[in-house]
């Protein structure tokens, strides 16, 4: 099941969460861009809404965002956004197109947007892609796809009796396989 959500200085539902394509689509296809960018609006909306539905039995969750990574105009702010996304148990997975290298003209608002992007898809356990072309979006949308398809989560109760709060290190091997890891936030 997914939802399509366009955002500029507002956030607009396109399509509610449904697993018919043909509506997922037309509402993508239906998509504009204009106006001002509310991007951790929108990341925080989509956040919340996905963390709630814990409670409506959704296993996997997911944000695929397309974005250059700018905001101009949000409510809210990048840390409260930081502290959601630490707190969630959502992968984002960021997709920009940037259409000329960095060493032409870049602005150095847009690479902390693109660090914003990065940081946020690593720490949820996500990707962040660059495409360079409209063309490059589909192969990468059926990377994020084949990779939600096989996604593993290992969960862990530690045996240590002190409830102290404290971080426990981890390791977790995976021979011959690729594997990512998101810190996960927890009261003890």
């Amino acid at each position: 099941s997914a939802q399509v959500v366009q955002f500029n200085e507002r956030v607009c539902v396109l399509a509610d969460f449904s697993s018919d394509l043909v509506t997922l689509e037309a509402a993508i296809w239906g998509a504009r861009a204009s106006g001002a960018t509310s991007l951790h609006t929108a990341l925080y909306v989509a956040l919340k809404e996905l963390k709630s539905g814990e409670r409506r039995g959704l296993r996997r969750r997911a944000v695929v965002l397309l974005s250059d990574g700018d905001d101009t105009s949000s409510a809210v702010t990048e840390e409260q956004v930081l502290d959601l996304a630490g707190r969630s148990d959502v992968n984002v997975y960021a997709v920009s197109i940037q259409t000329r290298p960095p060493s032409e003209g870049a602005r150095p608002e847009h690479d902390r947007s693109i660090h914003f992007l990065t940081r946020r898809s690593r720490q949820t356990g996500g990707q962040h892609h660059v495409a360079a072309a409209l063309s490059e979006l589909e192969p990468i949308y059926d990377r994020i796809m084949e990779e939600l398809r096989t996604l593993y989560t290992i969960g862990y109760v530690s045996r240590n009796e002190r409830r102290d709060g404290k971080w426990r290190r981890i390791v977790v091997l995976a021979p011959g396989l690729p594997a990512r890891t998101s810190p996960v936030i927890c009261s003890i």
